[in-house]
């Protein structure tokens, strides 16, 4: 832009290293189970003639319009149907980023296109690292969490009950309150904080673990599964009772590996011995981590121990489910 720094933060190269040969191309193999990489190019440096816009449209960091992409496009005689992802990475003052949620049309040009459109914001790349026990960058992080919408996703939220799980408290416009975007901290689509493989519904909805993959419970019994992170015979359990509700639990055993590996920490270490439960609400709303250990503390206090362990019980009475006598062999 015409009002950004004088120096550029990195060079075409190093911009393609991050992106291709770094962590995050590491996360998404290691999540998707050796099912997803990413290829593609990177464009040099281009200068759009205007000023930098920060926040126009609410979008937190600054991309070329679909005019500009096309100028872009005709200058460097790009081919657009070899891609199916755009991303934006600005010399701006921006932090954070953007991305829509999966593909969608764009005239360039005159001509038609389907593509995902994310920005990762320049704060991204001064190399800030996270609490992780391995090289996790800022920059790793914001465009894990970018491209997860760019494929479909929306956030991974959390589920505050105060003193019970579920709870029932709305607010003044009748939503729940106990809702928390990006509240789950065990998943790269939330916080990301305490872990990052994505939760196991969006696993599923990405076609990631197929149902042969996973316990689909309707009835009573006792069952087992095994860790979400690695590619075992049953990954998750999803339980339902379609006669009271459409949205499933997600049932998950999380371990310390690879980019899960912070469970090692003695904080959240106790996470290992349960079930992480999720609600999935479908359409937009996405996933929710339910607090299954309620505390009537904070919520991030509560998330130190998320996962319903030995000797507690879930239950959701609307739905006739309950879930309990967890056992965990290891």
């Amino acid at each position: 832009f015409n009002n950004s720094p004088a120096t550029h933060p990195f060079t075409k190269e190093k911009a393609y290293d991050l992106v291709f040969n770094d962590q995050f191309q590491k996360f998404y193999k290691e999540q998707s189970y050796n099912q997803v990489s990413f290829s593609g190019d990177v464009v040099d440096w281009y200068k759009l003639n205007r000023k930098d816009e920060l926040n126009v449209g609410d979008y937190p960091c600054s991309a070329a319009t679909d005019i500009e992409l096309g100028q872009i496009v005709k200058d460097r005689g790009i081919d657009l149907a070899k891609y199916k992802r755009v991303v934006f990475l600005p010399n701006d003052q921006s932090s954070g980023g953007w991305s829509s949620v999966g593909s969608y049309g764009h005239k360039i040009n005159e001509i038609y296109y389907n593509f995902s459109r994310a920005c990762v914001g320049l704060d991204s790349f001064d190399g800030k690292s996270s609490n992780h026990p391995f090289e996790w960058k800022y920059f790793d992080y914001i465009t894990s969490h970018e491209m997860g919408h760019s494929l479909g996703l929306p956030h991974a939220h959390g589920w505050d009950g105060g003193d019970t799980s579920l709870g029932t408290v709305r607010d003044e416009n009748g939503r729940n309150s106990s809702y928390i975007e990006y509240g789950n901290y065990f998943d790269t689509m939330g916080d990301g904080y305490r872990a990052l493989h994505f939760n196991a519904a969006y696993k599923e909805k990405l076609g990631w673990i197929k149902p042969s993959q996973f316990l689909n419970i309707n009835q009573s019994g006792t069952y087992s599964i095994n860790t979400l992170e690695k590619d075992s015979a049953i990954k998750f359990a999803k339980v339902s009772n379609y006669a009271q509700s459409d949205y499933p639990y997600y049932l998950e055993y999380r371990k310390a590996f690879g980019f899960d590996s912070d469970f090692n920490n003695q904080y959240i270490s106790s996470n290992q011995n349960g079930l992480f439960i999720n609600n999935a609400k479908g359409g937009g709303e996405g996933a929710r981590l339910i607090d299954t250990s309620p505390t009537g503390s904070g919520w991030w206090e509560d998330t130190v121990k998320a996962t319903l362990n030995s000797g507690a019980t879930f239950t959701d009475p609307d739905n006739g489910i309950t879930i309990d006598n967890v056992s965990n062999p290891t």
